[in-house]
Order: C-alpha cells, then structure tokens, then sequence
C-alpha cells in the first residue's frame, strides 16, 4: 500500500500507510515538515509488511512440523504393519 498525504482532520493535515494506519502530521505548505510525515508513513508501511513475513513464516514453521510430525506417525504405522505380515 503507499503513503498518501493531503488528508485532512481536526488535527490538520497528514499522511498515511495505507488506509487504516496512524495519522502523521504535518504543516500544509512546509515541504520539510511534509516530508518527515511521509517518511514516518513509510516506515510504519515496511514495519507492518515485514511483521507479516515473519508471521507467515513462523506460520509456516509450524505447518510444516505438524506434517513432519503426522508423516513420521504414518511411517511408524507402516512399519508396524509391515513387520506383522
């Protein structure tokens, strides 16, 4: 999602990481000022984005150990079962 600036509320202007993320001010006119919200959005964005990452990946990890774990239950089962015939 990308930063967009120029919303306005009863605080004045600001920018945003897409559309649910904090409000960061700035002085309409001043290009400094605006430019420090827009980084600040920026970096709110990249945070929220990696935090998803590792989210899936630890998702992931433990995915994939649930079907380490059920095919090592399945090959003792065949094991068993192969030594009993």
């Amino acid at each position: 999602m990308p930063v967009t600036c120029g919303h306005k509320d009863k605080d004045g202007y600001y920018c945003i990481w897409g559309t649910h993320g904090a409000h960061y001010h700035y002085t309409k006119g001043d290009k400094e000022s605006m430019a420090r919200a827009r980084a600040k959005a920026g970096r709110q964005g990249r945070a929220i984005q990696v935090n998803k990452k590792i989210s899936n990946q630890c998702f992931d990890s433990e995915l994939l150990k649930s079907i380490q774990s059920s095919l090592d239950k399945a090959s003792d089962i065949l094991k068993r079962i192969n030594n009993n015939v």
